[in-house]
This record gives C-alpha cells, sequence and structure tokens, in this order.
C-alpha cells in the first residue's frame, strides 16, 4: 500500500478553545510531515465529508483523526476497509484532564502548558501508528475441508451427523464404545416432542441409528477413540485409536486406507 498521509485535528467540544491548533497542526506537518487540517466538527456530516472528499479524490489512504476517544463516534471516523484510520484522543485524555480553576481563580499557565504538551504527545504516537499500521491481510488456506467429525454417537451426536449430512457435508462419527445410541438406547419411552406435549412417544433413537447407518454421507466408527487433533479450523488432522490400530483424518486429499476401503 502505497500511503497517502493527512491529519485532521477538530477544535470543537472545547478542544480549540484548550489547546493552541496552529501550534498542534505544526507538530503534524514538521516533525510527522504530513499535512494537516483543521475542521470545528469533525464528527458532523460536514466534517466527514471534508475527509470523505479527500480519500475519494485519491489524496489520502491513511487518516490520523485528533479529536474525542477511539471509543465513541465509530461509525463517524469508519471510512472503510481500504482505508487506515487512526485516532487520537485530545478530547478525554488531554483537555478533559484538565483540573478547573475555582470560582474567582484564572487558569494556572502551567496546566495550559501541560495540556498542549499532552495534546502534541497524543498527535506524535497516533501519526507514528499510522505510519507503522498496514491493511490486514487475511489468511486463507489453499484448500479447505468440509467433511465434519461428530464425537460421540449418542442421541446429541447421531442427530448432529445426521442434519449435517442433509445439509450435504462428509460426516464421519466416533464413538468409543462398541454400538452407537449411548444411554438413549436404554429408554423404554421418551419425552414428548409435539402438541398437547402429554403423551410419550416411542423411543427414536433405534430409527435414529439406522438413518445414520444408511446414511452414505456418514461413516461410522465405532468401538474408536480420538487420541489427537491438531491443525486449525478448516485444517484438522486427526488421530484416531482402536483396539490394536491408529489411523489420522484430515483433509479430503488425504484419505487413509480404512476409509477409502468404505468409500469404494
Amino acid at each position: 500500500m502505497d500511503k497517502k498521509y493527512c491529519a485532521y485535528l477538530c477544535s470543537g467540544c472545547g478542544i480549540g478553545d484548550a489547546l493552541d491548533m496552529e501550534a498542534l497542526a505544526e507538530v503534524a506537518t514538521s516533525e510527522m510531515s504530513m499535512d494537516c487540517k483543521t475542521h470545528e466538527c469533525l464528527c458532523s456530516a460536514e466534517g466527514r465529508a471534508f475527509i470523505e472528499q479527500a480519500i475519494s479524490g485519491d489524496e489520502v489512504n491513511t487518516v490520523v483523526v485528533g479529536a474525542c476517544s477511539p471509543r465513541v463516534m465509530q461509525r463517524e471516523f469508519d471510512f472503510g476497509d481500504d482505508t487506515i484510520t487512526v485516532r487520537a484522543n485530545l478530547r478525554e485524555q488531554v483537555i478533559w484532564s484538565e483540573v478547573k480553576p475555582t470560582e474567582g481563580e484564572e487558569p494556572h499557565s502551567e496546566a495550559a502548558e501541560f495540556l498542549q504538551e499532552s495534546a502534541a504527545d497524543y498527535l506524535r504516537m497516533a501519526c507514528t501508528r499510522a505510519q507503522k499500521t498496514e491493511l490486514p491481510k487475511p489468511f486463507q488456506l489453499e484448500t479447505m475441508s468440509k467433511r465434519i467429525l461428530v464425537m460421540g454417537g449418542g442421541f446429541a451426536g447421531l442427530t448432529a451427523a445426521k442434519e449435517a449430512a442433509v445439509a450435504g457435508y462428509e460426516v464421519t462419527v466416533v464413538e468409543k464404545s462398541e454400538a452407537l445410541g449411548g444411554q438413549a438406547v436404554n429408554w423404554r419411552k421418551s419425552f414428548p416432542t409435539k402438541a398437547p406435549w402429554l403423551d410419550l412417544e416411542d423411543n427414536p433413537v433405534t430409527a435414529l441409528i439406522a438413518a445414520v447407518e444408511a446414511d452414505d454421507k456418514i461413516t461410522v466408527k465405532t468401538n474408536t477413540e480420538v487420541a489427537r487433533i491438531a491443525g486449525a479450523p478448516g485444517d484438522f488432522k486427526v488421530t484416531f485409536k482402536a483396539p490394536g490400530t491408529s489411523s489420522e483424518w484430515d483433509a479430503p486429499a488425504k484419505v487413509t486406507s480404512e476409509e477409502r476401503d468404505q468409500i469404494e
């Protein structure tokens, strides 16, 4: 990114009354080698248009805003993903930190000098941050595995596997015991699932197991445990452990001999 900088200072909200805006602009132009412009209310529609005009004209793509806290006016100072925006908090952290003189007292000149120095430091930090900031580049995997591993062949696992298969995904169900169904296999009846919610229903697990085992998109591994999981979302590598054997499961590009036999 060929950066084009400009610092924008807001004189509203009392900032212009408490600070020497010309001296502050000099910090940006002389010390930080950036153009600097001042506006009476940058968060207004006119202030935003003032900045957007420079961005749309390809004059600026890296903006430093010296105004209020980054906690507020976030939409007003969002100029899109292609523009770097760094904000210097001149309101809350500088001018609002001043101890106000009691009635009848004159403002302390030392306090005013301190505010100006603090504002200059915050502006320097923001300009430096803008110089060192780059647009983020999202990390993208070369291949994205959309196979789904379901750990546990109980009622919840079987339901998840069935619904994922209906959505078009390849699913592998791993169950550590010898049979699917979990504790639900021992149910005599099940809770009602439809109105009027009064009568118990027949155990749905048997039919659910049959549907999962008959689905071509679902591979069932019983008497198997997940020994290790490595990698990251979209690129997981899982090691299965069965009595006397160990196999790996990962992206579709790599299929174990056991899985290849099942597919063929």
